[in-house]
């Protein structure tokens, strides 16, 4: 955990959301449907 820590937070980003595309796409989908409506 504290290796994840020490990553800059653009990497541990790309990081996260190229494990969301992995593990489900639904959940993907819907986080983009939600940042969508937050950053509009």
């Amino acid at each position: 955990m504290n290796s994840f820590r020490n990553l800059n937070p653009i990497r541990s980003i790309g990081l996260f959301l190229r494990y969301l595309q992995i593990g489900s796409f639904p959940f993907k989908t819907g986080v983009a449907a939600v940042v969508k409506i937050v950053f509009r």
